[in-house]
């Protein structure tokens, strides 16, 4: 089967399960983990000295390269896994260019579990900026969470 067949294959598919299983009305957005939960799903941050700091080391978990962050991008959550109500929290690590603040380099430390919603998660940092020259790599993590209305 060729490629192009296949793809065609699999977006009917997709379009199958939806017209077959209507989803209910969901409210679902993925979301930056607050600062209290920054500490709890072990975000840390190198600094340009190359010190590794960990959010629990500051007061109520305020981790200041969250509050380094100029341009944050919200990850997309597909239609797809919001029907099914697919959710789950990941870490994700990104190298910060120094001299722009920009992001260098995206990877996962703890994935979600579901593909989709990880490279989601990684598109979207790639796109975020911190303040220039205050930080080498941070660890992100993000909530994927369905919720019912």
């Amino acid at each position: 089967m060729t490629r192009v067949l296949q793809a065609v294959l699999f977006a009917l598919a997709k379009l199958l399960v939806l017209v077959a299983f209507p989803a209910a009305p969901i409210a679902a957005a993925p979301v930056v983990l607050s600062q209290q939960l920054l500490s709890w799903w072990a975000s840390s941050a190198v600094d340009a000295k190359g010190v590794r700091h960990q959010a629990k080391d500051y007061p109520k978990g305020h981790a200041p390269w969250m509050a380094d962050v100029t341009k944050q991008i919200a990850p997309e959550y597909s239609k797809l896994d919001q029907a099914h109500r697919v959710g789950g929290f990941g870490l994700y690590r990104v190298v910060v260019d120094l001299k722009t603040g920009s992001v260098k380099k995206a990877s996962v430390i703890q994935s979600t579990g579901v593909a989709t919603l990880d490279a989601s998660a990684m598109k979207a940092l790639g796109q975020w900026v911190w303040k220039p020259g205050k930080w080498k790599e941070v660890d992100v993590p993000i909530a994927f969470m369905p919720f019912s209305r």
